[in-house]
């Protein structure tokens, strides 16, 4: 039941498509299924470390966290502009050079990593739901171990369904297809960064 509890909360954490799975989405049309596999798992790697934070509640992290919460934000979108902007910037010469060479599997897995824990909000999230789906009451060790288990089953189990699903009509897109599917997506990704920039700058004096 835990475990089942678990899956339930990773699967909610990973299916809203913001930049990342975007980003996942394009890396999967543009090189394949295994680059954008790969890139999920570092996405599931980062929820499953804060998760295990929100979980066991390391009172020095989280204190961290949350003095630090405005400048990271900051920082994450401003990681996320850049994202946009250049990916939306690549021609089809450049997709064509990216999609013939071999990916790094490796790379593939840490950016997406970092830019995942680069957004603590995420924290936030695995907080209201390990204090209120997850029923931490009974809070042992061994139930929190099989409520990670699951969230992290969850959130791959994510990543390689709609990876897969994607690497299928894969083929189907011709380069062209390709440079307009990364101009739109590096522009949401763009505008994605500055809204959020624009709310965090201005978040402040919005509270007050």
């Amino acid at each position: 039941m835990k475990i089942i509890k678990g899956f339930v909360i990773g699967l909610m954490v990973s299916i809203p498509l913001g930049p990342i799975g975007i980003i996942v989405i394009r890396r999967t049309l543009n090189r394949g299924w295994l680059s954008g596999f790969f890139s999920g798992l570092g996405a599931a790697s980062a929820d499953i470390l804060y998760a295990i934070i929100a979980a066991t509640g390391f009172g020095l992290i989280l204190n961290l966290v949350n003095e630090h919460i405005h400048n990271l934000q900051i920082f994450t979108f401003c990681i996320i502009i850049g994202i946009g902007y250049v990916i939306s910037r690549k021609s089809v010469r450049k997709l064509r050079q990216e999609r013939s060479k071999s990916s790094n599997l490796f790379s593939d897995f840490i950016s997406i990593f970092f830019l995942t824990l680069s957004n603590p909000l995420i924290l936030g999230v695995f907080l209201a739901f390990f204090t209120g789906a997850a029923s931490m009451e009974d809070a042992s060790i061994q139930n929190i171990i099989l409520i990670l288990f699951g969230v992290f089953i969850g959130a791959i189990f994510w990543w390689f369904s709609l990876t897969l699903s994607v690497s299928l009509f894969r083929k189907k897109f011709r380069f062209r297809n390709l440079f307009w599917i990364n101009k739109i997506t590096g522009i949401v990704i763009l505008v994605f960064g500055i809204v959020g920039l624009l709310y965090s700058i201005a978040e402040p004096w919005l509270v007050n």
